[in-house]
Order: structure tokens, then sequence, then C-alpha cells
């Protein structure tokens, strides 16, 4: 294994304190067995290149999301300006605070949202062999 798969080290196994945004989704997790579960045709149309036909179709393939992955952030070992990443940030999306550092050639923008790769696949096509 490449050196940077080792930058992440797994969450506690205890439960960590939630933000109350995060509480619903802390909810939904407890009271579906530790599963996430996938959101609704309402949600989705919410995304902004998602109309209800195109809702309807994904929301029939998604599946329950496993909880912790929700509930126990990722710890970086190293600050994301050591590893030999590249990130891709959506339509209208800000560089989070803990990739400012992050040389501005790493970060690729997607005109779509967050589900991309199924409303843009060739601009998804376009920005992963931009990087390859």
């Amino acid at each position: 294994m490449a050196d940077d798969d080792n930058a992440l080290e797994r969450g506690s196994r205890t439960r960590p304190a939630v933000s109350p945004p995060a509480e619903a989704e802390a909810r939904q997790i407890e009271d579906n067995g530790g599963w996430w579960p996938p959101p609704t045709v309402d949600d989705l149309v919410r995304e902004p290149d998602l109309d209800h036909a195109a809702a309807r179709e994904l929301h029939g393939r998604l599946v329950p999301h496993p909880g912790r992955t929700v509930l126990e952030p990722a710890r970086m070992t190293r600050p994301h300006i050591a590893l030999d990443a590249r990130y891709v940030l959506q339509t209208g999306a800000t560089v989070p605070e803990d990739l400012r550092l992050v040389p501005p050639e790493r970060i690729r923008r997607i005109e779509a949202g967050h589900f991309s790769m199924l409303t843009a696949p060739d601009s998804v096509a376009r920005v992963l062999l931009s990087v390859g």
C-alpha cells in the first residue's frame, strides 16, 4: 500500500457528541439498526440538477449507508497538504477550511451537484482523466 493509505485512522468506537443538525441523522441511524437510510425522493429533488424523474430513478437504486461512517469522523494523521491527493468541488462549493493550504492546482471544480456521476458523467470523466 502507498504511504498515503495510512493517512487516515479509525474514529473511536464510542458514539461522539454530534452537532444539532447531525442529531436527526444520528437518530435515523439508531432507528435503523446502525444504518443511515437513503434520502427520500423529496430530499433528492432539492439537489440542483435532479428533477422528479431522476430523483425517483436514483431513489430506487440507493441502499442504506453504514452509520458509523457518518457518525465517526476520520482523523487525519498528517495535514491534507502532505497527501498526494486531488480534490473535486461541486458547483457553489467553497474550499473547506482544512483544504485552504492545498495548492489550487490540486483542486478541481465541476459544474454539477452531488450526484454528478449521474447528471454530468462526461464532466466527471474529464476531471478524472485530467488527474490521472
